[in-house]
């Protein structure tokens, strides 16, 4: 080794790794600015494909349409099959039982009584008033 330097560096360098990334063609790339509550905004990309528009007079390219041959066709006797007698349909599902708002089995005698005497004194409330 010389402990002189010459002008020539032949040292090698490694450059910082770039994404890559694919161009799709029809898209386009656009950022917007989405909106949270509070204030709160964020900036996201977007990606929108191109629409194809035709003109009313153009008429787009028929494709090759596959070409078909009809083959002769076998004549046969025409088979009969009996239809089996079709099971009646299932009866309709019960109608559910609508209740209403009082439940007067389940109370109590104590319970009816204090009802009972609730009812007296509002009719008499009533009549007063």
């Amino acid at each position: 080794m010389s402990d002189t330097k010459s002008g020539d560096d032949n040292t090698l360098s490694v450059t910082p790794k770039k994404t890559l990334t694919l161009k799709r063609p029809g898209m386009e790339q656009g950022t917007v600015r989405q909106n949270f509550s509070h204030g709160r905004t964020k900036q996201v990309v977007v990606e929108t494909k191109k629409r194809k528009f035709s003109m009313p007079g153009d008429k787009p390219e028929p494709a090759a349409a596959p070409v078909f041959t009809p083959k002769p066709a076998v004549v046969a006797a025409p088979v009969v099959v009996p239809e089996a007698p079709k099971a009646p349909p299932p009866p309709p599902p019960p109608a559910p039982v609508e209740r209403s708002g009082m439940v007067l089995n389940e109370l109590s005698r104590s319970e009816m009584e204090a009802r009972r005497r609730a009812l007296e004194g509002s009719k008499v409330r009533e009549v007063e008033d």
